[in-house]
Order: structure tokens, then sequence, then C-alpha cells
């Protein structure tokens, strides 16, 4: 599936490549930031990460990979979408990574630009 730049008032969620990835990293190695996040985890490296984005790619998976940006163009945190295209179902999932950017709305705003493309752009249930 192809994954487009979806924009938001103060954010852009850009599909993640093997070039933006080492933002996601730091994060995913920060305990506090991952508190609530069920990911594998704390051992995570850039190598990991490019062999997910392989394996996604590989199988041709129905998951959309973003790195969130606010509206200075600073990375802040990563989002996406896991598709079921059988049922037209999936979950959203959210990592506001960026401490400095805790508790300013970008996480909500998320939620929304994903779930507008979902609901809207994909026809999803």
């Amino acid at each position: 599936m192809k994954i487009v730049k979806l924009k938001g008032p103060r954010i852009t969620l850009v599909p993640e490549t093997k070039k933006n990835a080492k933002f996601l990293i730091p994060w995913l190695k920060d305990k506090q930031a991952m508190r609530f996040v069920d990911h594998e985890g704390f051992g995570y490296s850039l190598k990991d990460e490019m062999a997910d984005l392989d394996f996604v790619k590989k199988y041709d998976w129905s998951e959309l990979h973003f790195l969130v940006f606010d509206e200075n163009n600073q990375p802040v945190g990563a989002a996406g979408l896991e598709l079921n295209d059988f049922h037209k179902s999936g979950e959203i999932w959210l990592l506001i990574g960026e401490k400095s950017a805790w508790g300013k709305g970008y996480g909500q705003e998320c939620i929304k630009v994903l779930g507008d493309y979902f609901f809207k752009k994909l026809k999803y249930n």
C-alpha cells in the first residue's frame, strides 16, 4: 500500500523511511517515553527498525508507519495504522517520544488526522 504524507493544522505525518527512521530510535530506547507502548522495545536499534521496514515491504503488510513532525518541522513522535484489509478494520498506534512535545496536543491531532484518513479516505470501518 502506498503511504502518503498527511497534514494537520500543526503536524505533518511523513512516511517512515530508512532515511528518517533514525529519529525513532532514541524514543524506542527511552523507558519513560515507552511506558504505555506495546512494543518489543528497549534494546531496539536502527538495524532492527530497518529490518522491520523491510519485512513490512517484503510481505506487503498493510501497515502505515509515519514520523510526526511539529509546526517547526521537528520530529516529535511516530504513529501508524495497522490495517485489516479483509474486514476493513484496523488500529492506530502512536508515540509522542519527544518529551518537550508532551502535553501540547500533538497526540490528539495525530489521532484526528489518522482517523480522518482511515475513515474518510480509505473508507474503513
